[in-house]
């Protein structure tokens, strides 16, 4: 796999997921399974911007339909040179209204600067530097103007921007990385129970270093919270093996972490020129298999990405997982 394939698969993770259509009637009935994912993501778009409460309400009942206690809001908007949005003020009002009601957490995610992956293309370590402080000040300034941590659905802040082997290999990028993450941990405001959380990947790019030799340095100096991907839906069920180091490592220092259950299937490119990420959702009995592996991870916490658009969704894959979600 090529760099700019391996960037588009994220971009796609991170860009094009569609809205969610309403849950199949006869469905109340639904429960999650004993070995359960209690979490999920929920990707905001440009059209949530100004969403009611009534909007959010049906969305999150869906998904605690089917089983999940905790959302984690991948980001309250996306910036760069090319896009500029954020969800209104009314719109997590509403969020955090609705997860209340339902007795939900909510994990939000602070600004997005879609620049992210192209910027680790780079190798001038001055763009790179110029990059990671225009992010901290964005997010600085939403949460200067934030009172959402106070909210009793809080539970944390997410740092919408993920973290692999790959592109950071030498000590002068990691000196940048974790500084900036120390930087970002300072001025979120959290309590003891409130850590900051990040997500991370294995790369199957070749890299000069671990993903566990990364986590080592940044954890030596930021109480981070890792939410791991298990990245089945492109490495397939094998890809467990090479985040066992990481895992082990964590498990040695004590570290809370969450592992990320991706519930969809990339679909194999026709032609080698093609590098558009194309997905499916996955089976249940793939999902299965990954739970399997996940009971013996050592995760606190067991987080889908995601009910949508993989389970909430109107393609005919979406609807089959659907109607076999454990009842």
């Amino acid at each position: 796999m090529t760099p700019t394939s391996c960037l588009t698969r994220r971009q796609y993770l991170l860009g094009t997921a569609s809205a969610a259509v309403a849950l199949m009637t006869g469905l109340t009935g639904c429960a999650p399974a004993q070995q359960a994912m209690r979490g999920t993501f929920v990707q905001p778009w440009i059209s949530h911007q100004n969403w009611s409460k009534q909007n959010w309400m049906d969305k999150c009942q869906q998904m605690k339909m089917l089983g999940a206690t905790q959302l984690t809001v991948q980001w309250v908007g996306q910036h760069s040179e090319e896009i500029n949005w954020r969800l209104s003020d009314e719109s997590l009002k509403n969020i955090f209204d609705v997860a209340e009601e339902l007795e939900l957490n909510i994990r939000l995610g602070l600004p997005y600067d879609t620049r992210w992956w192209k910027v680790l293309q780079t190798t001038d370590p001055t763009i790179l530097a110029a990059f990671l402080q225009t992010a901290s000040e964005q997010i600085s300034e939403f949460i200067r103007q934030s009172r959402w941590q106070v909210r009793p659905a809080f539970v944390g802040w997410y740092i919408p921007y993920e973290i692999e082997q790959y592109s950071w290999g030498s000590e002068a990028r990691m000196s940048l990385l974790t500084q900036w993450l120390h930087q970002l941990v300072e001025i979120t405001p959290t309590n003891d129970l409130q850590q900051v959380a990040i997500s991370t990947y294995h790369s199957a790019l070749h890299a000069e270093t671990s993903l566990s030799h990364v986590w080592e340095s940044i954890l030596a100096r930021v109480p981070l919270r890792p939410m791991i991907q298990d990245g089945v839906g492109v490495e397939g069920l094998a890809n467990y093996a090479m985040l066992v180091p990481l895992g082990e490592m964590l498990k040695r220092q004590a570290v809370n972490f969450d592992l990320i259950i991706e519930l969809f299937e990339q679909e194999k490119a026709d032609h080698l020129s093609d590098i558009t990420f194309k997905a499916h959702s996955a089976s249940m009995d793939r999902i299965r298999e990954q739970l399997k592996q996940a009971q013996r991870f050592g995760a606190e916490n067991l987080v889908s990405f995601s009910l949508d658009p993989w389970v909430i969704g109107d393609t005919p894959e979406a609807k089959l997982l659907l109607k076999n979600w454990p009842a």
